[in-house]
């Protein structure tokens, strides 16, 4: 058995809050990029062992947040698509579904009412 919930006024008010994100995280690795050259820059202006090795390990980090904020911002946009159209497609389905029923329903009205009826004989 496959149970789902769909509550459309959330899921809608959490993709638009989540595409609002996107905006967001799209400028964070551009900017980390910025950083990452700036940091270029500030080695040629002042090297010393203590501070080169801290700027490396900063460079690192940057590298790695910068592969991190990229793939949080395709997920975050795929998650926000999919989810999209999964609400759309089981909107469909409880729709098929709802008819299906109703058309059952009214086959049996309509079956007891002619059982209910006297025969006509001529």
């Amino acid at each position: 058995m496959i149970i789902y919930k769909v509550d459309n006024q959330t899921q809608t008010e959490v993709s638009t809050q989540i595409k609002d994100m996107g905006a967001v995280l799209s400028e964070i690795s551009p900017t980390l990029r910025i950083l990452k050259e700036l940091l270029s820059e500030h080695k040629t202006a002042i090297s010393q062992p203590s501070i080169d090795k801290y700027r490396e390990e900063l460079l690192t980090m940057l590298f790695e947040a910068i592969r991190l904020t990229h793939q949080i911002s395709i997920n975050a946009q795929r998650l926000s698509s999919i989810s999209e159209q999964a609400t759309k497609h089981m909107a469909t389905l409880e729709n098929q579904i709802a008819a299906a029923l109703q058309g059952r329903t009214m086959q049996a009205q309509d079956s007891r009412a002619n059982s209910q009826q006297p025969a006509i004989v001529e």
